[in-house]
């Protein structure tokens, strides 16, 4: 019988101790359930993203509109009201435009424009290559889940007439 009792208090011991983790790993997360909620309105399901830029004419010349067709998707799945695309190179030559709503999973090609014979030709000519950075979302007003994928840099060359 002291053998029943020895095993009948270890198996009581264990249950406790088992018990007892249970209760304080528990009481903790009561605890902690109030102080760390999520908000809804914290998550943002909106990203903008450069896919894709396609100039024309592949060689410019000066005197020669440059036209970058810049490919921007809304990765995200709420409809974006608005957002700015830029083309800047490296010494800041490039233009700015505005466009408006954007719908999820949707794309549109917005078309910047650059015109050579606003630029002195000597400065045109000893900056080649030019480093062009299209940057979308360009003052970061949209909160966005990815803003690593809001540029992409492309590289021209302006040529003299031959």
């Amino acid at each position: 019988m002291n053998k029943k009792i020895k095993m009948f208090a270890g198996a009581l011991m264990v249950t406790v101790f088992v018990m007892s983790i249970f209760y304080i790993v528990n009481k903790q997360s009561r605890d902690l359930s109030g102080t760390a909620q999520l908000k809804l309105e914290d998550i943002s399901t909106s990203d903008l993203t450069i896919t894709n830029v396609r100039i024309t004419p592949t060689k410019p010349i000066i005197g020669n509109k440059i036209n970058m067709a810049v490919n921007v998707k809304n990765e995200g799945s709420e409809v974006l009201e608005g957002f700015s695309i830029s083309a800047k190179d490296q010494t800041g030559w490039g233009t700015v435009k505005n466009e408006t709503n954007l719908a999820p999973k949707g794309e549109v090609i917005v078309n910047l424009e650059l015109n050579t014979l606003e630029k002195d030709k000597a400065e045109l000519l000893s900056n080649n290559p030019h480093s062009f950075d299209i940057t979308v979302d360009i003052e970061d007003s949209i909160k966005e889940f990815n803003e690593g994928n809001n540029g992409m840099k492309v590289f021209l060359n302006i040529r003299e007439q031959e």
